[in-house]
């Protein structure tokens, strides 16, 4: 009796599990069978959808149409950055990379040589310029949002060609809208302020969106040793320029390349001396880039961008107390310049000054601590015959150094 008790439960169980295995087979077969009609069909049109594009993709072709700039007169030399326009060779950048420029030659990022440049439009308070070079003619623009009006959060890219640096990139978002100021003699209006990094040599280059890889700014100043920057609307400006390209007429345009010097030795001496307060106005103002550009070839040679960077870095709130010519040699001029940083350091430059490729440039330059010198010329000496003045004596050498110190 127990025994039958425990098997009908068991084969009811068996029972109700191949029913429900039935049962689904069946409605599986019925859905199968049927045909689902929709009388509200929506068809989702793709083509008109804006495209995307990979970080890779957008630097690469952006990169294609960076041009470097350098704009010169008799006694400096600016660095800047520019893209091209359309395929007529008319470049944009900004007002104040071409300033007081008499001479200003350009080139491709991705070319080698540069070429003369003429000025189509300049803004007398806007910072925007618009160039052309002939050679440039047939060259692959960049992308252009005209339209683009930015909001904070929006992820952009600010691309230039700094000095020493091919296509330097940085990446960051838009975090501030509508920002205004001036620096002389330009005004600067609805400014969008990006975390993306802009140094001297970036000026003038594009703010490309990442979302879109067009063209929406360009960049046009940067706070010193910061990840801030600011950029010009293209929408704000895209107008101006417009006018300067249609009411241009290319036959009559100047272009500015270098040309020879022929000065007195008067005007020699003074511009000289200029380049000399030029290149420490440069320092005082974290301008290393332009800095970087007043020196010679042996001199750049000899130190990288990076290099003569980090040197000034170190000297602190660098400020100069006098200038003079020292003497003037055969082919150059020796400039000595008195400095103190903020530590209360007294440091004297000597430059060496003279012609390069038509060019003023610093040959050399020296820097000695005040009140060093005479040491350490000893010092050298010492050195130099440590085996026959033995160990003791170039003891008393140094520790007396220390305690002038």
């Amino acid at each position: 009796m127990k025994r039958r008790q425990r098997v009908l439960p068991l084969l009811l169980s068996c029972i109700f599990i191949i029913l429900t295995i039935f049962v689904s087979i069946l409605i599986y077969v019925q859905i199968g069978k049927k045909t689902i009609n929709t009388d509200n069909t929506v068809v989702v049109d793709i083509s008109n959808q804006e495209e995307t594009f990979s970080l890779k993709d957008i630097i690469h072709d952006t990169q294609q149409s960076i041009v470097k700039i350098e704009a010169s007169n008799n006694y400096q030399i600016k660095t800047g950055s520019g893209f091209l326009l359309d395929s007529n060779g008319h470049i944009v950048t900004n007002a104040h990379v071409i300033e007081n420029a008499e001479s200003i030659m350009v080139k491709l990022s991705n070319q080698q040589g540069y070429f003369p440049a003429a000025i189509v439009g300049m803004g007398e308070k806007e910072d925007i310029a618009v160039l052309h070079v002939k050679e440039f003619k047939n060259q692959p623009p960049v992308d252009i949002d005209p339209e683009y009006i930015g909001d904070i959060g929006d992820q952009v890219i600010a691309i230039g060609s700094p000095s020493e640096i091919e296509n330097s990139v940085s990446l960051g978002l838009i975090v501030g809208t509508n920002h205004n100021f001036s620096i002389e003699p330009y005004e600067y209006n609805n400014l969008y302020q990006i975390s993306a990094s802009i140094t001297h040599g970036n000026s003038g280059g594009p703010l490309v969106s990442q979302k879109s890889g067009r063209v929406i700014g360009i960049n046009a100043a940067g706070i010193n040793d910061t990840d801030i920057g600011f950029s010009i609307p293209i929408s704000s400006v895209y107008g101006l320029i417009s006018d300067w390209v249609q009411a241009v007429d290319h036959s009559k345009l100047p272009y500015l390349a270098k040309s020879k010097l022929a000065l007195s030795e008067e005007e020699l001496l003074a511009d000289a001396q200029f380049i000399a307060e030029q290149f420490f106005e440069n320092i005082e103002g974290y301008d290393y880039i332009n800095a970087y550009t007043m020196l010679g070839n042996e001199l750049q040679n000899e130190w990288s961008y990076t290099d003569f960077r980090d040197m000034f870095v170190q000297l602190t709130q660098l400020k100069v107390e006098n200038i003079e010519l020292a003497k003037k040699m055969t082919s150059r001029y020796e400039i000595i310049v008195d400095t103190e940083t903020g530590n209360e350091e007294k440091i004297i430059f000597t430059l060496h000054i003279g012609l390069e490729n038509d060019q003023l440039k610093i040959i050399s330059l020296e820097q000695k601590e005040a009140g060093t010198k005479l040491i350490n010329k000893y010092k050298k000496m010492v050195l130099k015959h440590e085996n026959l003045l033995g160990p003791i004596f170039c003891s008393i050498v140094f520790n007396f150094d220390g305690l002038v110190k």
